[in-house]
């Protein structure tokens, strides 16, 4: 099956990356970006949780 990728208006993290960690680099950010296209996602917005 075919369709158009969506946009994940939420992604606090994918494929052991947390987007929370401040250890997070922008390699990290690449993995989870690439990971995320794998899995047929067009786009996505980086989000933070607001835990303590």
């Amino acid at each position: 099956m075919k369709a158009p990728g969506f946009v994940d208006l939420q992604v606090n993290g994918y494929a052991g990356v947390d987007f929370h960690d401040p250890s997070t680099t922008v390699a990290d950010v690449l993995i989870c970006a690439e990971a995320l296209a794998r899995a047929g996602t067009a786009g996505f917005l980086a989000t933070i949780t607001t835990s303590p």
